[in-house]
């Protein structure tokens, strides 16, 4: 698959409510959990629970600048992501 048909999956899981917006940022920056959580100093299981809604609305304010860092966007830009509509 190429990396817009992953970012699209990715929003269509958003706009449903069962994604977080790092899923987003994860595809659109070509990583995997396995990367994403050796970038973020993570373990996988807490990277995995930041993808879900519920998780990443627990982050601390410290977790979301490092996830922001990593996708090299603002925190504003993570936490206010919102799919664009096709």
């Amino acid at each position: 698959e190429d990396i817009q048909e992953m970012v699209d999956l990715a929003d269509e899981k958003i706009k449903e409510g069962t994604a977080s917006p790092i899923m987003h940022f994860m595809a659109k920056n070509q990583m995997d959990i396995t990367l994403l959580a050796d970038y973020i100093e993570l373990p996988k299981r807490k990277v995995k629970r930041h993808l879900k809604p519920k998780g990443f609305k627990k982050l601390t304010q410290e977790q979301v600048e490092n996830y922001a860092k990593v996708f090299g966007i603002s925190v504003d830009e993570l936490v206010n992501f919102k799919p664009e509509e096709k």
